[in-house]
């Protein structure tokens, strides 16, 4: 059964809809009126949500994000290598992190790592001079709610331009809308979905949104993992 029966891009955004509507209806759990934030608890049935990408002028106006890292000090971010070279974020919890899951590193002290594979890029780390310039893609555009089918998501404050922040407590910042959808699919009264959702106005913020997990759409993972948490978590 699928709950994003299309996906259309439309100048550099995707759209998903949920069509089954024959189950019963999913329900908000909870809702934060003066932040107007929203936890949404689907249930399977009729969704009520349409996603589409982002076309945030934040995104679109961001140049790459660049840090400044001593070696000495823990820098705390775990990378994966994409299917096509290059690496990117898998999660980022250091205090000197200023970068989001899915983000690609593509200059270590200024040298281009775009499409090098995961060990050569770990090697540049290992030879690069401290302090070290690591430069990133800008941070990706978040989904966000397009349209809101249900009456009882209007009445329970999920809006439109509401960025989906978590699945399950899984980020869903800079995931795909198929990592969305096989998210929610097999949701059901006994595994609910849990959906969190923030404000239009805090798109920035959402960017940096932590994650003990982090999609893994497009990525593949590497043994060499252990490695960089080796390198870059001491």
């Amino acid at each position: 059964m699928g709950f994003f029966s299309s996906i259309k891009k439309k100048t550099r955004a995707e759209s998903a809809c949920a069509t089954d509507r024959s189950l019963a209806a999913s329900h908000i759990v909870t809702s934060s009126a003066p932040s107007r934030s929203a936890v949404y608890e689907y249930v399977g049935g009729e969704f009520g949500i349409t996603f589409q990408r982002s076309k945030s002028k934040y995104v679109d106006a961001a140049g790459p994000t660049r840090i400044q890292w001593r070696k000495e000090q823990r820098l705390g971010i775990t990378f994966v290598e994409k299917a096509g070279g290059g690496i990117v974020v898998k999660s980022a919890d250091g205090a000197l992190s200023e970068v989001s899951v899915g983000q690609e590193l593509i200059g270590v002290n200024g040298t281009p790592v775009v499409g090098l594979d995961f060990v050569s890029v770990m090697d540049r780390l290992k030879a690069a001079a401290s302090p070290c310039q690591l430069d990133f893609t800008p941070p990706p555009s978040p989904i966000v709610v397009s349209e809101v089918l249900d009456v009882v998501t209007i009445a329970h404050g999920v809006e439109t331009g509401m960025v989906l922040q978590s699945v399950n407590g899984v980020s869903m910042i800079g995931a795909s809308l198929a990592d969305v959808n096989n998210a929610v699919i097999k949701a059901d009264e006994r595994q609910p979905a849990v959906l969190k959702f923030a404000p239009p106005m805090e798109i920035k913020n959402c960017m940096l949104t932590r994650s003990d997990s982090a999609p893994k759409s497009g990525l593949r993972n590497t043994a060499c993992v252990a490695a960089v948490v080796a390198v870059l978590a001491v």
